[in-house]
């Protein structure tokens, strides 16, 4: 069985269930510019390594250590090898320069059949001893999790504050064929210390009755395409962001919502005046054309390129595009019938600076609706917003849009723009233009908000938990308290309005 290293194992397992720790999302960590550490200069970081050698008693038999530091991250990267055995493994760990906690550690093992491992139950117990060495008082905080632990094959672990789970502060362990420890990956700041006292007391959230009676009113009805793009069904689902204020019983606004189906409130339908004109770029001539009347792209002296792609998401798809310096123009369209399905420009490198915003949200809306209104078609006669859609990303504003009818929104016809905060010009739009009439049922004989918020509810219970909403890009500094749903593998969140059956996954 061949070597890998328990790092890319064990991402993979725990990104599934958890967000990106910061040191590993850091560009120059990534890069990896790193440089080489005196490490009598940095205490904090032997005593954890010295505490590590006594809960890991393999590290003995590593006894060759080097250490480096990632400039722009601040992670300290020990390895522990042994020179004298080429056979034997590489251990690499992980740890913050600042407080010298482990971020992560990793030992380069065999892949292990998933029936090669003891019991859950024995590698449970293994884990908890591991972490109670590591981790001191701290241990007592993290709570087994059995579904997950099975799901990913690793022994999986979350915070608990006031007997209320802490959403994104997991810790997953991998204990292999032997018993050993051989790997540690932890959401950010999961081992570090809290303060209790600025907890808001469970006993503050509505109950979970107050919080199913204010998920049915989130039930909304919306239009979804049928298989392969079939007419659409009409359907029920949550328009939350996935987080329930368990003191308001609203929804939460946070920065996982963008990951959520209708995270937000819809507007009131926006009447359009559609211009119909088509969206075509069938050659370079045409594509550039459309880059400077949509977005003013001047492409004199710019390189230009095209490709096809093959990838599954973006088979039959073309891209034209023109690179000028650090910004370049690109127009995509369905390859055998030039359809445009995005044009706009955008930044080679991401530009961090501090942008005062001379447009309102209200000025940029109407003029992303002045414009996407050219390019739509007659029978779309009424739009809507996702209220919590748009968010600021330096000195942008961007929207998705929906068409109605029956004033339900059909939400796989998205079209989103997005307008320079500054200026209150337009950078880009993309959305499905040139689409054929749909025969779209009518929602008379659907059933009620209250029958499909029961069928949702039974497959994706609510549970409170304690949540740092991300707002603005910045973290909140004190937790609140949430109502979330249960994810559930083999349904989906929508609701059939006619059957009042939940809508399955397929395999």
């Amino acid at each position: 069985m061949r070597m890998m290293n328990r790092a890319i194992l064990s991402l993979i397992a725990a990104s599934v269930v958890a967000t990106t720790p910061a040191w590993m999302a850091e560009p120059g960590f990534a890069e990896g510019k790193t440089k080489a550490v005196d490490p009598t200069k940095i205490d904090n970081i032997n005593k954890t390594i010295d505490k590590l050698s006594k809960a890991l008693p393999y590290m003995k038999e590593l006894p060759n250590q080097t250490m480096a530091i990632n400039e722009k991250s601040g992670v300290v990267v020990v390895t522990r090898t042994n020179k004298a055995d080429r056979s034997a493994p590489q251990l690499t760990i992980y740890l913050d320069r600042r407080s010298g906690e482990v971020n992560s550690f990793d030992l380069e093992v065999e892949v292990p059949n998933k029936e090669d491992k003891f019991s859950l139950e024995v590698q449970k117990e293994k884990a908890q001893t591991f972490l109670k060495e590591l981790f001191g008082q701290l241990a007592t905080e993290l709570q087994f999790d059995e579904s997950e632990s099975k799901r990913v094959n690793e022994v999986v672990f979350r915070r608990v504050i006031n007997g209320v789970p802490y959403l994104n502060q997991n810790v997953f362990v991998d204990v292999n064929s032997q018993g050993q420890i051989v790997s540690l990956n932890k959401d950010e700041n999961s081992s570090y210390p809290v303060d209790v006292s600025k907890f808001p007391e469970p006993t503050k959230a509505i109950s979970l009755e107050q919080a199913e009676k204010a998920l049915t009113s989130m039930m909304k009805l919306v239009y979804r395409l049928g298989p392969a793009g079939n007419d659409p069904v009409l359907t029920y689902q949550p328009m939350w962001s996935g987080y329930m204020d368990a003191q308001t019983g609203i929804s939460l606004e946070t920065r996982s919502a963008q990951f959520q189906p209708l995270s937000g409130q819809l507007s009131p339908a926006i009447p359009l005046t559609p211009g119909n004109q088509k969206l075509m770029a069938k050659n370079k001539d045409e594509a550039v054309a459309l880059l400077k009347s949509i977005v003013g792209f001047d492409s004199t002296g710019a390189a230009f390129s095209e490709q096809s792609f093959s990838d599954r998401m973006r088979e039959g798809m073309k891209e034209f595009r023109w690179q000028k310096g650090e910004q370049s123009g690109f127009v995509i369209v369905q390859e055998k019938t030039g359809q445009v399905t995005s044009v706009g420009v955008e930044a080679k490198t991401k530009i961090e600076r501090k942008v005062t915003r001379k447009v309102t949200r209200e000025d940029a809306q109407k003029t992303a609706v002045q414009l996407l209104q050219t390019y739509l078609n007659t029978d779309t006669k009424m739009i809507v917003s996702e209220v919590n859609s748009y968010y600021w990303q330096g000195d942008h504003y961007t929207f998705t849009f929906y068409p109605t009818v029956h004033d339900i929104p059909i939400v796989d016809q998205t079209y989103a723009v997005t307008i320079n905060g500054e200026t209150g010009k337009p950078v880009q739009m993309s959305g499905e233009f040139g689409h054929r009439k749909l025969n779209l049922p009518t929602p008379n004989k659907a059933v009620s908000a209250e029958h499909a918020a029961k069928e949702y509810l039974k497959y994706h219970p609510l549970k409170l938990v304690y949540i740092k909403p991300i707002i603005g890009g910045q973290k909140a500094e004190l937790p609140v308290l949430a109502y979330i749903a249960e994810r559930n593998e083999q349904a989906g969140d929508s609701i059939d309005a006619f059957t009042g059956q939940i809508i399955q996954h397929k395999e």
